[in-house]
């Protein structure tokens, strides 16, 4: 985790705590993301 956050850090990217309300919003997944999470559930 520590190595992770040097990096983040490092390369200027915006660290969020949370994941919901307003920058939930901005990400778009397609047919490959909605296939991928399908098939974790039944085991694929």
């Amino acid at each position: 985790m520590e190595i992770a956050e040097k990096a983040v850090e490092k390369a200027g990217i915006t660290r969020h705590e949370t994941f919901d309300g307003e920058f939930a919003a901005k990400v778009k997944t397609g047919p490959y993301e909605w296939n991928r999470m399908a098939g974790i559930q039944v085991g694929g």
